[in-house]
């Protein structure tokens, strides 16, 4: 199945081209195109928190199924600034938001990350499925960073959580403050984060070793005979 890319920007000099003819056997996702350009291109992997994907003229998730002839363009964060927060499919890498400072008036940048844990009570966890309504979460974290913003004038937050299927230890959601003092980064991250588990519809399905699963959060039943 063949399919046209299209790369702007920072994405066009990391691959070093405007737009490329693709084929991959079917069926194919937006995320499974978007992996094989990074292996080609590895310049595109530092971009991934901050592209978005664009199919056909309309803006995508990953799992969407590929077409022949579908037009796939990587669109960086346009002029007015990059998304401040995200749903992403891909890999979190700390470097990447370690320069969430804007300007060197911010004295204190502080990085969490937040990790699926290999252990959730007395149960050994083998992998961790989470999923979001993305629109709606993107604006609740949008929210979040405005409502920091609002209580630590001059605090800049950036957050994105990831979702798909993780495995103990890999790095699910990260969030960056800056500000002018360490005390104002501690505690807007603090702040953010708690919202974060309040109010964005993003769904933690674990699943255990030796079998069984279950909703974190308490609000499911398991299934019969768990």
């Amino acid at each position: 199945m063949a399919f046209e890319v299209l790369f702007f920007a920072a994405a066009r000099e990391a691959a070093g081209k405007s737009k490329e003819v693709r084929a991959l056997p079917c069926p194919a996702t937006v995320a499974g195109a978007v992996e094989a350009l990074c292996r080609d291109y590895p310049g595109l992997q530092p971009l991934l928190p901050y592209l978005r994907m664009a199919l056909n003229g309309r803006f995508v998730e990953g799992g969407i199924l590929l077409n022949e002839g579908d037009i796939l363009a990587l669109i960086p964060p346009i002029a007015g600034g990059r998304p401040r927060c995200r749903i992403v499919e891909g890999p979190l890498e700390a470097a990447d938001f370690l320069c969430a400072a804007p300007d060197e008036a911010y004295g204190a940048t502080l990085c969490f990350i937040g990790s699926v844990r290999a252990h959730s009570g007395a149960r050994k966890v083998h992998s961790l499925h989470c999923e979001a309504f993305v629109s709606m979460a993107e604006d609740s974290m949008e929210a979040i960073a405005d409502e920091v913003q609002r209580r630590w004038p001059g605090t800049y937050l950036q957050m994105t959580h990831r979702i798909g299927t993780l495995w103990p230890k890999e790095a699910i959601v990260v969030i960056a403050v800056a500000s002018a003092h360490r005390q104002t980064s501690f505690e807007a991250c603090a702040f953010a984060l708690e919202e974060l588990k309040r109010i964005v519809p993003i769904w933690k399905k674990e699943s255990y070793e030796g079998g069984g699963e279950a909703w974190v959060g308490g609000y499911f039943p398991p299934a019969a005979g768990q």
